[in-house]
């Protein structure tokens, strides 16, 4: 009897998880460091600010053009504008998206598994990862677009198609198995000007 208020004792807590070991905790204790930091200089092609109306001043006249406007370790982006008739083979990249967004002109883009959609202005593409897509203009216009690809990255192409040489590669043929997806975030297809429109009013930006 004697022992029996140690046993009605609430166990002591275990001690924590030192989280200085811990693998990848963010609640640790705020402290202060030092972070080196280097300016960064601009570099061909990029620059602060690029202004749509210069791009296509500089391309007056021509239907069918392109211009680099960005490329960094992960991303090359280009404007470009395609002719009434033209279109792109059909190609994709094994690990990362492709997207873009139409500034004028209509684009019909086809990519794997979806229902071939015609884009105009404001609307915005999202190729998941190895879903061959193509672009083709639709109507009687050039259509200008923004793109954005994997920077360094050679695109791989379905087997029907010819792939379009780049030097130091050779292409092969080869098996894969594995598709991109989408998911309730990520969709091929969506309006940036209707976004836009219901963010700006204070409502939740729909997927």
């Amino acid at each position: 009897m004697a022992a029996s208020p140690a046993w009605s004792q609430t166990p002591a807590p275990a001690p924590q998880a030192n989280w200085w070991s811990a693998p990848g905790r963010e609640d640790g204790p705020s402290r202060a460091v030092w972070a080196a930091q280097k300016e960064t200089p601009y570099y061909g092609p990029n620059k602060p600010i690029w202004h749509i109306a210069d791009i296509l001043k500089a391309h007056a006249g021509r239907a069918s053009w392109d211009q680099q406007v960005l490329l960094n370790r992960d991303f090359d982006g280009y404007y470009i504008s395609m002719a009434p008739g033209e279109k792109t083979k059909c190609l994709f990249y094994a690990d990362d998206r492709a997207f873009g967004w139409i500034y004028s002109g209509q684009v019909r883009i086809t990519i794997d598994g979806q229902e071939p959609r015609t884009l105009s202005k404001g609307w915005a593409f999202n190729v998941a990862p190895r879903l061959s897509y193509c672009l083709e203009t639709a109507g009687n216009e050039p259509v200008v677009f923004y793109r954005m690809t994997p920077a360094g990255q050679a695109p791989s192409y379905p087997e029907s198609e010819t792939p379009a040489p780049i030097a130091g590669y050779t292409y092969i043929k080869a098996k894969i198995t594995s598709t991109g997806g989408y998911d309730s975030f990520n969709v091929p297809f969506f309006d940036i000007a209707r976004l836009w429109r219901v963010g700006t009013h204070g409502r939740a930006l729909p997927v």
